[in-house]
C-alpha cells in the first residue's frame, strides 16, 4: 500500500514500467505536462502527468510526479520509485518480497499484469525526474542542497576522491625489517578476472603505481554478492612490524548516546573509498607492494587491511567536519566513514546535511549515492534502525546469525554464541542477565536454531527493553 497525496492506494509492482502510474487524480493534482507512452502494441498514447505529489512508502516520505492513466487496470509502482527508495526484490517459492534499507519488508500479492508501459525513445531525455531525496529543484548557480548534489555529478563509481586537508601519512616500521610473502596462484579464472578488473580500476583511479620494492604481500580473492571477486590485500605480516602508534576508533554504542527523543529527522552519509582518499608518503609506500601477472605494484594511498588505517581515517574525517557549526537541537555523529545527522525538523536536517556535504566536497571526499539516506524519519546506521526516539537492531540480523550458527561446526558455533552472550552482557543488569541464563522455558520456543540461540533472542529482548528501545518501546 502506498500513500499518494494523502490517499492510500493499492499498487502493482511492475519492474517493466519506467514510470509509476495512478488511476485516480483530481483536477488540481494534474499538471499541464503530458507525455507519449508506448504499450506493447507500439502505439503512442498521450497521457497527463500529475504535479509533484507527496508519497509515503515503507516509512519514507518523498515527492514525485506520476502518470495519470485512468484506463490502466491497476496503479503501477514502477522502476522510478523502486530505485529511488532503494527497494530490493526477493523471490521465494511462497511469495515475492520487497525490502528497503530501513528494514521494511512487504510481501507482494500475486497479480497478472495487463500490459507494460515504457517511455518512447525520443522522450527518454525529458522523462520526469523523481526526487530520491526531499529536495527543492535548482541549478548549480543556486544555493542549497540540490545545487550541491549537482556539483558532484557525475556520480562515477570509480571516482576515488582525494583528501586535500592533510599531509601525506607516514607509517613507520621496525628498522631493518623486511616482509616478503609470495603471491599464491588463483584457483579459478573467475577469481583472476575479478581481481584484474579491480586492479585496473584502481590503477586508472590513481591508487596504484609501479614498484621496485623488496617487500611483497599477497592478494586474496574475496567473493562478492554478485558472484564476482575482489582482491583483499593480506597485510598481517606488515602489521606485525609496524611501530606507528594506533589512533583510537570511537565506540559505536557511545556515539549514538547523543541522540535525543526530540530528533525526528535523520540523514546518513556513507563516504566512498574511505581509506583510498588519504595520501601515503612516498618513503613508506614500499611496505605495501604486491605482484600480479609478473608486475609489481604498490599503493599511493592508505591501504585497506592495515592496522592503522581505521584510526587515521577516523581522525582525518573528524578534523574535517569539526569547523561545521551545528544548529541548536541537531547533532553530527561520525563513525569511521559513516556520518549520521539528527535534527528536530526537516529544515534543520536539510540545512545541516547541506553544510556537511559542502564541507566534504571542499575536503575532497566523495559520497555514495546509492547508500545516501537524506532527511528521513527512519534510517539505518551502523546496522541499527533509528527513528524518532527509538533505536533497535533489525531481527533479520538474528535470523542471519541463526542460519550461520546452523552451518558452523560445533566448536565454532559455540564460539559464536559465547561472543553473542559477551556482547549483550555489559548492557544488562546482573539480575536480568543471570535470570535469563537460568531460564528453562526457552528449550521449546526456538527449535530451528536451538536453545542457545533462542537465548540470544531473549538477551536481545532484554537489551531492547532496557537500553535500545524498539519501535513499540519507550523513548531512548
Amino acid at each position: 500500500m502506498t500513500s499518494v497525496g494523502g490517499e492510500t492506494l493499492l499498487m502493482l509492482v511492475d519492474t517493466g514500467a519506467t514510470h509509476s502510474t495512478t488511476r485516480k487524480a483530481t483536477p488540481n493534482m494534474l499538471s499541464d505536462k503530458s507525455i507519449n507512452l508506448s504499450g506493447l502494441t507500439g502505439k503512442a498514447t498521450p497521457l497527463r502527468m500529475t504535479k509533484e505529489l507527496t508519497l509515503k512508502l515503507a516509512g519514507q516520505t518523498f515527492k514525485s510526479s506520476l502518470i495519470y492513466s485512468p484506463q490502466t487496470p491497476v496503479n503501477l509502482l514502477g522502476r522510478d520509485i523502486l530505485q529511488a527508495t532503494g527497494a530490493v526484490i526477493n523471490c521465494t517459492p511462497d511469495a515475492m518480497y520487497l525490502t528497503w534499507p530501513n528494514g521494511y519488508s512487504i510481501a507482494c500479492t500475486p497479480a497478472r499484469s495487463h500490459g507494460l508501459y515504457v517511455f518512447r525513445e525520443e522522450q527518454m531525455a525529458e522523462g520526469v525526474s523523481i526526487y530520491w531525496l526531499l529536495l527543492e529543484p535548482g541549478t548549480p548557480e543556486m544555493t542549497g542542497l540540490y545545487a550541491k548534489m549537482l556539483e558532484w555529478k557525475p556520480w562515477s563509481p570509480s571516482d576515488i576522491g582525494r583528501c586535500t586537508k592533510m599531509d601525506p601519512v607516514i607509517l613507520e616500521v621496525v628498522p631493518g625489517s623486511r616482509v616478503y610473502v609470495p603471491q599464491r596462484s588463483f584457483r579459478t579464472d573467475k577469481q583472476r578476472e575479478g581481481i584484474e578488473t579491480a586492479l585496473t580500476d584502481l590503477w586508472e583511479a590513481g591508487v596504484l603505481e609501479l614498484s621496485d620494492s623488496h617487500w611483497n604481500t599477497p592478494l586474496n580473492p574475496v567473493p562478492k554478492p554478485d558472484g564476482t571477486f575482489r582482491p583483499a590485500h593480506d597485510l598481517r605480516k606488515v602489521n606485525e612490524v609496524t611501530t606507528t602508534p594506533l589512533l583510537p576508533v570511537p565506540d559505536p554504542h557511545k556515539c549514538l548516546s547523543v541522540l535525543t527523543p526530540e530528533m525526528k529527522y535523520f540523514t546518513v552519509i556513507d563516504l566512498k573509498h574511505a581509506f583510498f582518499t588519504i595520501p601515503l608518503a612516498e618513503e613508506c609506500r614500499y611496505q605495501f607492494a604486491f605482484t600480479y601477472g609478473g608486475v609489481k605494484l604498490q599503493y599511493k594511498v592508505l591501504p585497506q587491511g592495515h592496522r592503522n588505517s581505521p584510526g587515521i581515517f577516523n581522525k582525518v574525517l573528524k578534523d574535517c567536519l569539526s569547523p561545521i557549526e551545528v544548529l541548536s537541537g541537531a547533532v553530527i555523529v561520525q563513525y569511521m566513514d559513516d556520518v549520521l545527522i539528527g535534527a528536530r525538523s526537516a529544515k534543520d536536517c536539510l540545512d545541516v546535511t547541506a553544510a556537511v556535504l559542502s564541507r566534504l566536497l571542499e575536503c575532497g571526499f566523495k559520497v555514495s549515492k546509492t547508500k545516501l539516506q537524506c532527511c528521513r524519519s527512519q534510517v539505518v546506521f551502523l546496522g541499527k534502525v533509528i527513528s524518532a526516539g527509538h533505536l533497535w537492531m533489525p531481527w533479520e540480523v538474528w535470523d542471519s546469525l541463526g542460519t550461520l550458527a546452523e552451518t558452523l561446526p560445533t566448536g565454532r558455533a559455540h564460539h559464536l554464541k559465547f561472543h553473542l552472550n559477551t556482547f549483550w552482557k555489559p548492557f544488562l543488569a546482573a539480575p536480568v542477565f543471570q535470570g535469563l541464563l537460568s531460564t528453562t522455558d526457552c528449550r521449546s520456543h526456538h527449535k530451528k536454531y536451538g536453545e542457545d540461540f533462542w537465548l540470544q533472542h531473549r538477551l536481545a529482548d532484554a537489551y531492547v527493553d532496557g537500553v535500545y528501545r524498539g519501535p513499540n518501546g519507550l523513548p531512548f
